[in-house]
Formats: C-alpha cells, sequence, structure tokens
C-alpha cells in the first residue's frame, strides 16, 4: 500500500528540515491475539531549494476545467508510480487535466453529445508554455468516441497517451501534452519554438474517455522513468468550480462562480475542479 500525505504551511519559514513518518498499527500475533507494532522511518530531509517552475498557459484563452490535480481526493494522477533505476518515481505527481468550457459554463454544443467536434475543448489550440525544444512526439494514433468503452487500438505503453510533444524547457525539466488531435502536430523533433507558439490542436486519442488535454512537467523526457516537478502557471483569474461528475452528466450546466468577483491569480496552481479563465 502506498500513503500520500499531504502537509500544509502557512508560511515558508514554518516548513521543517526533515520529517519522521511514525505508523502505528494492530495485528494478530501468532497466537490470533492482539497486539499493536509501530515503525518509524529514518529522518527524510525536506529540500526547499526547488521552487516551482513559472509558465505560461498551456492552451488558448478562455474559461477552463481544471481536474485531477495534485489536492484530488482521489489518487489520479499521483497513482502513476514507476520504477528509475529501483528508486519510485511519480511521473504525473503533478499533473493536471483541462477541459474548455463555453463562456455560459456549457461543457458541449449539444445535450447529449456523441462526436469528439460537439465539445468546447475539441480542436483547442496548444501552447508551448516557455521557449523550449522538441523532444519527442507521436502522431498518427485514432481518436475515440466520447466515453466508449472500446479503444480504436489497442492500448500500449507508446500510446496509451496518445498523440503528444515533448518540450525541454531547460534546467532538465520537461512539459508534456497528451491527448492531441491526430495530424494536428505543428513541430517535429528538434524544433525550437518560443513561448505561446500553437503547437498543435486538442484531441481525445490515447487513453482518454473525451476531448481534454493532459499536462504535466518531469525532470525527464522519458514518460516511464521520470519523476514528476512542481509547477505553477503565470497568470489566471479564479471564477468558480465545478464537480466533474455534474458536469458529465449535466453538460449544459453552468458552475458555481465564486462569491467574491474573479480573482487574479499569480504564479499559483488551481485547486482541483476549478474553473479558470487564460487571458490573452
Amino acid at each position: 500500500m502506498v500513503a500520500f500525505l499531504f502537509l500544509t504551511f502557512n508560511h515558508r519559514s514554518d516548513i521543517p528540515a526533515a520529517l519522521v513518518h511514525r505508523i502505528k498499527f494492530s495485528r494478530e500475533d501468532g497466537g490470533g491475539r492482539p497486539g499493536q507494532m509501530v515503525t518509524e522511518s529514518s529522518p527524510l530531509k525536506v529540500d526547499l531549494r526547488e521552487n516551482p517552475v513559472v509558465i505560461g498557459s498551456p492552451v488558448s484563452p478562455g474559461v477552463w476545467f481544471v481536474g485531477n490535480c495534485v489536492d484530488a481526493g482521489r489518487l489520479g494522477h499521483r497513482g502513476s508510480i514507476q520504477s528509475r533505476q529501483g528508486t519510485p518515481v511519480a511521473p504525473q505527481r503533478f499533473a493536471v487535466d483541462l477541459i474548455k468550457l463555453a463562456d455560459d459554463g456549457s461543457l458541449t454544443t449539444v445535450p447529449d453529445p456523441g462526436e469528439n467536434r460537439e465539445f468546447h475543448t475539441y480542436g483547442a489550440e496548444i501552447l508551448a508554455v516557455a521557449d523550449g525544444t522538441v523532444v519527442g512526439i507521436l502522431d498518427g494514433v485514432p481518436e475515440n468516441s466520447p466515453f466508449s468503452r472500446e479503444m480504436p487500438i489497442p492500448m500500449t505503453r507508446e500510446n496509451m497517451p496518445g498523440n503528444h510533444i515533448i518540450l525541454d524547457i531547460g534546467s532538465q525539466r520537461f512539459a508534456f501534452y497528451a491527448h492531441l488531435q491526430p495530424g494536428s502536430l505543428l513541430v517535429e523533433v528538434g524544433d525550437f519554438v518560443e513561448k505561446g507558439q500553437p503547437i498543435a490542436l486538442l484531441g481525445n486519442s490515447g487513453r482518454s474517455d473525451a476531448p481534454h488535454l493532459h499536462f504535466h512537467i518531469a525532470d525527464s523526457a522519458d514518460l516511464y522513468a521520470a519523476d514528476g516537478r512542481p509547477f505553477v502557471f503565470e497568470a489566471f483569474d479564479s471564477i468558480g468550480s465545478r464537480d466533474l461528475l455534474e458536469m458529465v452528466n449535466n453538460s449544459d450546466a453552468t458552475w458555481s462562480p465564486d462569491t467574491v468577483p474573479p480573482r487574479s491569480r499569480i504564479e499559483e496552481m488551481p485547486k482541483s475542479s476549478s474553473v479558470i479563465r487564460f487571458q490573452d
């Protein structure tokens, strides 16, 4: 079993230099008698030298739903644990899913969508989050029908992300974009791109139920041996929240607006189920 713990601190100065994990659990001894055991880890040093990388928006301006962030109530992306030379890593540790909404909050153009093009997300421009070099791409993966149980091709380690792009943005940080439209990629390996440059269109390829962008940053271009690294968006407006399942089941419903006017957020990561606006 893997347990994920989150500790919140009001100030950077409150963060301890090290953490010790103490686990207390009940067990039965060889004779079936109940008992308790306590195990304690060695001190784990807390590295405060790394700050989250600050990036631009990975998607075109507009209203976007943000889901499956690091604070999600279920494992989601955090559970994607792999092994790198015997050390556990989580490539998608800080990943997010982005779904475009209309200005009125609707998810689709029709109440009961049956085609990808009926989602506002479908065909949205994908943007370079920073200056960088394209170090990996995959194109030609066919798209899924929305919410279909059947995939057009068998899923493998190589095509599970669908059509995708990997950008080397420097300082051993790699931006990863997944589930893109086949034939929409505007870059090739070796191309240099500038921040804000369109690089593809959003689709529904790979292991994806409906059109959305999976985005994360990791410390390697290897999809399965990288460790996710924290990032924050340069700027966005926080305008509300919405439940993902409610949104899927009632695609033309609107979100719940914040109790205060839209707030500009600078160098932050949105919470899961947030509705935000990326500006031009």
